[in-house]
C-alpha cells in the first residue's frame, strides 16, 4: 500500500553573484564555503539556503507564523573558478522575508553579491577601462584587497567599483559611454570624454589580516558601507575616460 503525505518546505533565502561591471549574473563556477549554512547551487548560479543554525522550524512552515524573525548575518566565502573574478567573503542575511516578490527583501528574490574582475579579466570592446596599481607608498609593493571607486566629477555619480588582487592590481571598466553634453561652460557643446576621480581605500584591518594570513579573504562591503570612516587609508587621482579609452593609474597609499 502506498501512503501519501504532505511535506511543507520553505527556503530561508538565496543569493546570486553578479558582475561588478555589467551587473549580469556570473555563470562561472563559484565555490561557496561556509560551516553554518546548507547551501545548494542551481545551474543558473543561484545559491539557495535550505538550512541555518536555529532556523529549522522556519523551513517547515508553508504558511509563515508571524512575526517573522529579524535576519541574522552569516559569512560565506566565495572562490570563483577560472581567474576572471577575485575571491571574497560576503555577509548573507537570513531568513529573508516570506513576502511576495514585490518586496525587495523577499525570499523569492536572491540577494545580489558583487564579484569584482581580476586584472586578468578581458574587458569588453569600446569599454572605458582603467587599470590601477595600488602600492605601499612610493614602493612597487602592491596592496591586496584595496577597494576602488571611480566617480564622475560633474555629479558625483559612481561609475565603477573594483578591488585589487593579491598583487595590488585592479581592473575597472565603464561600458556604454557615448558622447555627452559638456558640463563645463564655453567651448564645445558635447564631449567624448568624462572627467572622473579614482580613489583607492584600504582598511587597517585588511592590512593586518593579510599580513597574518595570506589566505584570508576580504568582504569589500565592509569598506563600501563605511566610506566616512576616518581610519581608512586612501589616495585619489584624476582620470579622463571615454569610449574605448585605456588608462593606467598608480595609487600609492601611505600605510
Amino acid at each position: 500500500m502506498t501512503v501519501l503525505s504532505t511535506v511543507d518546505r520553505r527556503v530561508l533565502g538565496a543569493f546570486q553573484c553578479v558582475d561588478a561591471i555589467t551587473r549580469q549574473p556570473v555563470l562561472d563556477r563559484v565555490l561557496a564555503s561556509t560551516g553554518e549554512l546548507d547551501l545548494r547551487p542551481k545551474a543558473n548560479g543561484v545559491f539557495v539556503v535550505f538550512g541555518a543554525p536555529g532556523m529549522r522550524a522556519l523551513t517547515t512552515q508553508f504558511e509563515p507564523k508571524l512575526p517573522w524573525p529579524a535576519p541574522t548575518p552569516f559569512i560565506v566565502s566565495l572562490t570563483p573558478a577560472g581567474g576572471r573574478y577575485l575571491p571574497r567573503r560576503v555577509s548573507i542575511a537570513l531568513p529573508r522575508s516570506p513576502t511576495p516578490m514585490t518586496d525587495a527583501s523577499s525570499s523569492m528574490i536572491p540577494q545580489a553579491v558583487t564579484l569584482f574582475p581580476s586584472a586578468a579579466a578581458i574587458p569588453g570592446g569600446n569599454w572605458a577601462v582603467v587599470r590601477a596599481s595600488v602600492t605601499r607608498g612610493a614602493s612597487t609593493n602592491g596592496i591586496a584587497f584595496a577597494v576602488l571607486r571611480l566617480v564622475r566629477d560633474s555629479d558625483s555619480v559612481v561609475l565603477a567599483t573594483g578591488m585589487s588582487g593579491s598583487n595590488g592590481e585592479a581592473l575597472l571598466a565603464v561600458p556604454g559611454i557615448g558622447v555627452t553634453s559638456n558640463p563645463n561652460g564655453g567651448g564645445a557643446v558635447t564631449t567624448a570624454t568624462i572627467d572622473a576621480t579614482l580613489t583607492a581605500l584600504v582598511s587597517p584591518d585588511t592590512l593586518s589580516a593579510v599580513a597574518a594570513d595570506p589566505g584570508w579573504l576580504p568582504n569589500p562591503d565592509d569598506v563600501l558601507d563605511d566610506l566616512a570612516n576616518a581610519g581608512l587609508k586612501k589616495n585619489s587621482q584624476a582620470v579622463k575616460i571615454g569610449r574605448g579609452t585605456l588608462s593606467h593609474v598608480t595609487l600609492p597609499i601611505a600605510v
